[in-house]
């Protein structure tokens, strides 16, 4: 969050993105960018404030990402880690896939999370 303001969020909900912003009493808990990939839905951004950071909230959000992409009738969810954050996402159920190079953050881990389908109604 400390990289970006509200007018990037706005920008990127412009152009297509998925944004949702955690607010409580005006003050900014949490943001979620989200863009659509086909079979899967990125997470191509979580940032949670560091006021609030330790308290479950980037956990909440994944949650209420998976209940998007559930929603969207999507596979799962994937996304990009640095290194340092690669633990949480495996402690909330992603799964490393590769590695991708990136010339501003370097070493990428690819992770998903396949969604389980949801269950069919028979007479």
């Amino acid at each position: 969050m400390d990289k970006y303001s509200l007018k990037d969020y706005y920008k990127w909900k412009e152009k297509g993105d998925i944004v949702l912003v955690l607010e409580d009493e005006g003050e900014i808990k949490g943001v979620v960018d989200m863009v659509d990939k086909g079979n899967y839905l990125l997470l191509d951004m979580i940032a949670v404030n560091r006021l609030f950071r330790g308290k479950g909230i980037g956990s909440k959000m994944l949650r209420k990402v998976e209940e998007i992409a559930a929603s969207l009738g999507k596979r799962g969810v994937m996304l990009e880690a640095l290194e340092s954050a690669v633990d949480f996402y495996r402690k909330n159920g992603f799964e490393f896939s590769h590695i991708r190079i990136d010339k501003e953050f370097g070493s990428l881990y690819v992770m998903v999370k396949e969604l389980r389908p949801l269950a069919t109604i028979t007479s």
